[in-house]
């Protein structure tokens, strides 16, 4: 709903009948700025608008966006493009794909529980736990993050224990040197990486690197990610490429090393 603000407009008010805006009240600027002139002009069309709707003048099923809505737009990609989502996704993927990668339906099955389950556990267990209870949101995003840690060290555990091929392995390392090197960036650096974004780029770098294209559709659900984190004021620009190229860096140190090793 738009509300007309007497600050905004101190000469128009409300119509519930046919009355005229005066032109000079429409168009005047204040000091002759442009910026303010443009506000003025979207606020004056939004007011019309919302007249000409009561009054029946336009059709009902027209409908003027408001600023809440695109955060609602940027909240839903956020839920959307949450780390174990995209996991799910590679994961499929390369057991459609390339199902020698996971040497065994066991292996497969067990990833998805280590790198899916396990991040997701945090979020229904927190009224469990009082201290994580207490935090809020950030006591949820915490306990899950400490599940996702736990879920990624023991798969690497069982994909050693079950001699897994080495494609295997190098998802399960990238995911944990990519949490080693965030939890660097934080204390270290002091450099709030986001895990979002790490979370987005990680999964899509490793369908390309595996040789699947369908890993470079990762660019634009990036970029969708990164506004979405902008209009929710929950990243800064630094911190969702740090985040980005955490995913990289981590994948690309646990490639070196297990050619290297074989």
């Amino acid at each position: 709903m738009y509300h007309i603000y007497s600050n905004d407009f101190r000469k128009i008010r409300r119509c519930e009948s046919r009355k005229t805006v005066s032109h000079a009240s429409v168009f005047r600027t204040s000091a002759g700025s442009l910026r303010q002139f443009y506000g003025q002009f979207i606020r004056v069309s939004q007011v019309c608008a919302v007249n000409m709707l009561t009054r029946g003048d336009l059709p009902n099923h027209i409908i003027i966006p408001e600023a809440h809505d695109m955060k609602k737009i940027a909240k839903t990609v956020r839920v959307l493009t949450v780390a174990p989502a995209m996991a799910l996704v590679m994961l499929a993927v390369l057991f459609v794909n390339r199902p020698e990668i996971f040497g065994s339906t066991l292996s497969f099955i067990l990833s998805i529980v280590f790198m899916v389950v396990f991040p997701l556990l945090g979020y229904p267990l927190q009224p469990l736990f009082k201290k994580f209870r207490e935090m809020g949101r950030e006591g949820q995003r915490t306990l899950a993050m400490i599940f996702a840690n736990v879920g990624y060290v023991l798969g690497c555990v069982c994909a050693f224990l079950l001699h897994a091929p080495k494609g295997y392995l190098v998802i399960y390392l990238s995911y944990l040197a990519s949490v080693i090197l965030i939890v660097v960036f934080n204390k270290l650096f002091h450099v709030k990486a986001s895990g979002h974004a790490c979370g987005v780029a990680g999964p899509f770098a490793l369908l390309v690197y595996f040789g699947q294209p369908i890993g470079y559709i990762g660019i634009p659900i990036f970029a969708a990610v990164c506004w979405a984190s902008l209009k929710m004021k929950r990243h800064t620009p630094v911190q969702l490429v740090c985040g980005a190229l955490i995913s990289l860096l981590s994948l690309l140190i646990v490639a070196l090393i297990l050619n290297h090793i074989s």
